[in-house]
């Protein structure tokens, strides 16, 4: 017979004890858009102006760079062939007409960023997979000096640059990542789809950073009002 001791009965209050505790220690995590708030800092400290930023995210392989492959990556020993194989990354920029936005096909040689984490993209993982609308700058030249201004000064949480794809020719002015709208495919048509860039490390970092205030931003007066309806202290 087992002489180990029962598990000790908790009241409510020990329960709403531990769910305050814990909510204390997600606060400044869960909902923090502190690292969107670091690049955009980041980027106005060192340049002043919108073109110094423009050709500085403009620099080759600062941002946007081949498609990163399995195989290249086994061989230099980033990655061990025990470890998921891998045939799309997150934030990659992909081109198909497989994916439906609203619940409408989209047509027209359309660009993507993959929005699911890389570990998500394993076949037979997910059935379903998101990604974000990237669409070239466009419109007069007041309209993309507007443009311009607003997506490298970093404030937006709607729209992030990306600038000119690799060997495009002639060069663009860059590309908007739309978060503003997401759509879906089927994770076996986003492995058909064309590759046309990978990010970066640093490029990453400021996607996935854009990405989880696209999901879980929070308003400044939202924890106030919560704590309001349900208070905080047990």
């Amino acid at each position: 017979m087992s002489s180990s001791n029962p598990p000790q009965q908790l009241s409510d209050r020990d329960y709403r004890q531990f769910f305050h505790e814990l909510e204390s220690r997600l606060s400044t995590l869960s909902h923090s858009d502190e690292a969107v708030r670091t690049i955009e800092s980041a980027v106005s400290a060192q340049f002043k102006k919108t073109s110094q930023r423009q050709i500085a995210f403009a620099t080759p392989g600062v941002i946007t760079i081949e498609p990163i492959l399995y195989e290249d990556v086994l061989a230099d020993g980033g990655i061990t062939a025990s470890e998921d194989r891998f045939f799309l990354l997150q934030g990659d920029l992909v081109m198909t007409e497989a994916a439906y936005f609203m619940g409408e096909r989209v047509a027209g040689h359309p660009l993507f960023a993959v929005l699911n984490s890389t570990c998500d993209l394993v076949p037979g993982r997910r059935e379903y997979a998101s990604l974000l609308r990237v669409s070239p700058l466009a419109g007069s030249p007041d309209e993309l000096k507007s443009s311009l201004y607003h997506l490298l000064s970093f404030r937006s949480r709607r729209d992030l640059y990306l600038p000119t794809l690799p060997h495009e020719h002639p060069p663009s002015l860059g590309y908007s990542v739309r978060f503003d709208g997401v759509a879906q495919i089927r994770v076996d048509d986003l492995l058909l789809a064309h590759r046309v860039c990978s990010l970066t490390l640093v490029a990453w970092r400021i996607f996935g950073s854009f990405a989880r205030v696209l999901i879980s931003r929070a308003g400044e007066n939202e924890a106030r009002l919560r704590t309001k309806v349900q208070p905080r202290t047990p």
